[in-house]
């Protein structure tokens, strides 16, 4: 006679055990939001959840208009889309000039290395058509949530002005206050920044603190401030310059 084990459960969405509810060892499933969560204790007690996060693929092709001699294509294209491609050996990629496929590589008709920018061997003429065909991929925004009270996420968002931009935002009913680590990659001059920022928040005003600051370049990369519009706190960025810069955000937040 066939049999049906279930481990402990809840259909109520956004329910998670706390540590008092499991074991070590012990397995719960949320069956309304599809999670998996276990305890763990490494000197102190906490639930994780298993898994969660999705990996998904866009594939979009790039157009640029050249201008005499230019050999570096980064940043908007033609449509204002923002080039981006995974790397590898090869390059996610294939570049085409005025319809004809280049060959890839050190010696070769371009070189592509670091995910924001095509580098042409040879300078080409004003008017010519490059294409770049891009694969990029992208781990899901599911969070992790630690024993009800606190979560972990993350963002990325990529910048070419000095326009003030949101990085990342959170629920103001949800948490009361963050911990944010933000890298900042400058992939127009090779220059890099991280640096830590805590806030907290009455449901009207944040309040926030930065601090542990390090860049490599002559300069910070970006000031930050932040406010809450249409319930959502939001971290935000006014860059230093136009540069491509690729903002990574992880935020620690506590539930209000």
């Amino acid at each position: 006679m066939a049999q049906t084990i279930k481990l402990k459960r809840s259909a109520t969405q956004g329910g998670s055990p706390s540590t008092s509810q499991l074991s070590l060892g012990e397995v719960a499933i949320n069956t309304y939001d599809g999670k998996m969560y276990i305890k763990k204790d490494d000197g102190s007690e906490s639930i994780v959840e298993i898994g969660g996060n999705t990996l998904t693929a866009t594939h979009t092709t790039y157009e640029y208009v050249a201008t005499s001699n230019q050999t570096t294509f980064s940043g908007s294209d033609v449509y204002s889309a923002i080039l981006a491609y995974d790397t590898g050996t090869p390059a996610k990629i294939q570049v085409f000039l005025n319809g004809i496929l280049l060959d890839e590589g050190s010696g070769a008709d371009y070189t592509a290395t670091n995910g924001t920018s095509v580098v042409l061997t040879s300078g080409v003429s004003t008017g010519d058509l490059v294409q770049i065909s891009a694969y990029k991929s992208s781990a899901g925004t599911t969070a992790l949530t630690i024993d009800t009270q606190a979560n972990i996420s993350a963002s990325t968002v990529t910048t070419t002005s000095t326009a003030v931009t949101t990085v990342n935002s959170f629920t103001a009913s949800e948490f009361r206050s963050a911990r944010y680590t933000v890298q900042i990659t400058n992939s127009t001059d090779s220059t890099y920044y991280i640096t830590e920022i805590i806030l907290i928040h009455n449901g009207t005003t944040p309040e926030m603190t930065e601090y542990g600051t390090i860049f490599t370049g002559a300069a910070a990369e970006a000031t930050f401030d932040a406010d809450i519009s249409s319930g959502s706190v939001r971290l935000r960025a006014t860059p230093a310059s136009g540069d491509t810069m690729v903002f990574k955000v992880v935020r620690h937040s506590i539930i209000v």
